[in-house]
């Protein structure tokens, strides 16, 4: 049985990113796990044996935590993994106020040390659906072409907004600790090997709607959506969401 906390964060999920709470009020709770996918089986449940939204195209790859194998997006054909934002009436993530957190491993190198990147945007993750043009709403978390970025965005309404951005210089074959946090008081921050790499950015501006994130939920590996496109090119192992920013030491001690 899930926290009973987490029944209730899915109905506050439309609340505006920057709907701050006083100064003077009291501490935080600390954050609640909400779900999580092993990402290690060919059916991929979460943790509660939820079934996914819908997927395709999918291989497994040699994995390292828990599990032999873990989730593979490296196709040259239509590939995606459609996760739920709800299942039975409980959230798996909140957009007020959360963490992600996974593993991913590249099967390429970034250009500075000798590699070719990705070679086209590389989405880890979206909530909703991306579209170039912002006509669909979404968050996505996305590598740059020569991997030399690892970007965050959000967009709604025809407008985009960049959260956040910061360098990396993988190289294929090496797992990665990837972790973004987000509140309405700390803005966003981002943690790569359980250090922080960004912190406390502004406010989010755009939010994935509620027509979007029941009709695409979250994708890992490509872009929200049944397209599959614009692949990590690369292995997903334990993916992790919290109805909180986690704090540095719990991410480092995680890590």
């Amino acid at each position: 049985m899930r926290s009973a906390m987490a029944a209730v964060v899915f109905p506050l999920f439309l609340l505006s990113a920057d709907a701050g709470f006083s100064q003077g009020g009291p501490p935080p709770l600390p954050a609640s796990q909400l779900d999580e996918w092993v990402l290690a089986q060919p059916n991929w449940l979460d943790i509660f044996l939820d079934a996914p939204l819908r997927f395709a195209g999918l291989n497994t790859a040699p994995g390292w935590r828990r599990a032999g194998t873990a989730l593979s997006l490296d196709t040259n054909c239509p590939a995606f993994l459609n996760l739920s934002m709800i299942n039975d009436g409980e959230a798996n993530i909140s957009l007020t106020s959360g963490t992600f957190s996974f593993w991913f491993q590249p099967n390429y190198t970034s250009v500075p040390d000798g590699g070719d990147g990705p070679t086209n945007w590389a989405s880890l993750f979206t909530v909703g659906q991306w579209t170039s043009n912002a006509s669909a709403s979404c968050w996505s978390l996305v590598i740059d072409p020569d991997g030399t970025n690892l970007i965050f965005l959000a967009q709604s309404n025809g407008a985009s907004q960049v959260v956040l951005s910061a360098p990396i210089d993988f190289d294929a074959g090496d797992w990665h600790n990837i972790c973004l946090t987000y509140s309405p008081t700390t803005g966003s921050c981002l943690y790569l090997e359980g250090q922080p790499i960004v912190t406390n950015t502004g406010a989010i501006s755009y939010l994935p709607s509620d027509a979007d994130c029941v009709a695409y939920g979250f994708s890992i590996g490509s872009e929200g959506g049944t397209n599959g496109i614009f692949q990590a090119r690369g292995q997903f192992q334990d993916l992790q969401t919290y109805d909180g920013p986690l704090s540095a030491d719990e991410i480092a001690q995680d890590y």
